[in-house]
């Protein structure tokens, strides 16, 4: 069986649609286990109903503790030997849980992973989706395979995946319920330290939906801090599993030109960027390495040029210049 976790905060406007898309699947050995965490609007009442007629539908109401907290709530409840986590406000193909845990047990993998369509504000598609199906080990003779997941961002998250249960049991892995950005990167970090093989479906069976006020699509005064943390967890992990490859290291600095250049345009307000804030980000040792994949990032040469020679204060007379700021 096949536990479908998910966590639901005020989206009554989506939720239907997505529990309609779970109780349509193809494969019918599922439980739905619906974690209310705290929700002010209807929420709650849409996942009772959702119970009362469907016994295969577990309903949890808990105080608002966050994402990771219900994420784990719903790991402790789960009777299934696979796990499948599903955001409430996104919906999934029909045959999600069915070609998902076929890719599983016919290629022998401990951990699945199928593509993602995304439909944005205004309306645009877009797919992130493996090239091929397959099953390969982790280990540094398929490098490419894990890094084509890696750069279509397919193992930020825990959706577009099955997990199996006993892996995740049987190491105590759970959500880190103290951060509220990230957490589901380091998630599956610690998953990946014990997986053997990997199966990959080329089609697009999870719909991510952009919505306003996505936690994802904000703008925060710790982004950089955050990124630049996981990005030594990427680095580390990479490391432990014997993964170095000098691709992985070009993978893994070009994701740092792009953490270093959001950190100091995507500030919030760029008109309050602190002096000591942009000398902070400039001040990382990886600067000087940066050097040598800086043709991997596209961005104005004279922002490189900054980066590259530590211009804090460069980049923050830029800023008050052009906010005029007094």
């Amino acid at each position: 069986m096949i536990s479908v976790i998910i966590p639901v905060y005020n989206t009554a406007a989506c939720l239907e649609a997505c529990y309609r898309s779970i109780a349509a699947q193809t494969l019918p050995d599922w439980e739905c286990i619906l974690v209310d965490d705290g929700s002010t609007d209807t929420s709650g009442l849409l996942c009772d109903g959702f119970a009362a007629g469907d016994t295969r539908v577990k309903v949890i109401h808990q105080e608002n503790r966050g994402v990771s907290a219900a994420r784990n709530r719903g790991l402790e409840l789960a009777c299934g030997e696979y796990i499948a986590f599903v955001d409430s406000d996104d919906t999934v193909a029909l045959t999600y849980l069915e070609t998902l845990y076929a890719a599983m047990v016919s290629m022998d993998a401990d951990l699945a992973v199928c593509g993602m369509g995304s439909v944005g504000i205004s309306g645009s598609r877009q797919a992130a989706v493996p090239s091929k199906k397959s099953v390969f080990q982790l280990d540094a003779g398929h490098i490419d395979d894990l890094l084509e997941l890696e750069c279509l961002h397919l193992l930020s998250g825990p959706v577009v995946k099955l997990y199996k249960k006993g892996i995740i049991t049987d190491n105590s892995l759970h959500f880190d319920e103290a951060k509220d950005y990230g957490e589901d990167l380091l998630f599956n970090l610690s998953y990946l330290a014990f997986v053997r093989t990997i199966a990959t479906v080329p089609e697009p069976l999870y719909c991510y939906i952009r919505r306003d006020g996505s936690l994802s699509l904000r703008t925060r005064p710790d982004l950089f801090a955050i990124d630049y943390d996981q990005w030594h967890s990427l680095l580390s992990f990479h490391e432990k599993k014997g993964l170095v490859t000098e691709e992985v290291m070009r993978f893994l600095y070009k994701r740092l030109w792009g953490i270093v250049y959001d950190g100091i345009f995507l500030f919030p307000d760029l008109a309050d960027a602190s002096r000591s804030y942009l000398e902070t980000i400039l001040a990382i040792p990886e600067i000087d390495r940066m050097k040598a994949c800086q043709d991997l990032f596209n961005c104005a040469s004279w922002i490189k040029r900054w980066i590259l020679g530590r211009r804090a204060g460069w980049f923050y007379w830029y800023f008050r210049i052009l906010y005029k700021k007094k």
